[in-house]
């Protein structure tokens, strides 16, 4: 099986719908986070740009690589993904107010 194809097969075992397009509908982006050494539910490991997916019908939650996120949800987050590593960076002690207001938009900074 192939990551395309284990991935529809593992989001299918975790939602309510037995087909992909119904399926999908299904989840929402919960939340991202850069962390190593992460794994895709489509079996890629490493994966550092990782967002939690929460199934609004089954309560099921689980981590998606963000190219997955993009590629099967359609969902694009990756200006939070740069937010991050700007902010994680040694220079980005003073983030540019854009940065900042992205970042907590999508949830990515709190107080």
């Amino acid at each position: 099986m192939g990551p395309r194809e284990q991935f529809i097969f593992e989001i299918l075992n975790l939602s309510k719908a037995d087909r992909w397009p119904a399926a999908a509908k299904e989840w929402n982006l919960q939340e991202v986070f850069l962390e190593g050494g992460g794994t895709c539910i489509c079996g890629k490991h490493p994966i550092l740009e990782q967002c939690a997916m929460h199934n609004k019908y089954t309560g099921a939650s689980t981590i998606v690589g963000n190219e997955c996120v993009k590629k099967f949800f359609d969902v694009n987050h990756d200006s939070a993904f740069r937010a991050m590593k700007k902010l994680k960076a040694p220079e980005a002690y003073i983030a540019a107010g854009h940065i900042v207001a992205d970042a907590v938009a999508h949830g990515v900074l709190t107080e």
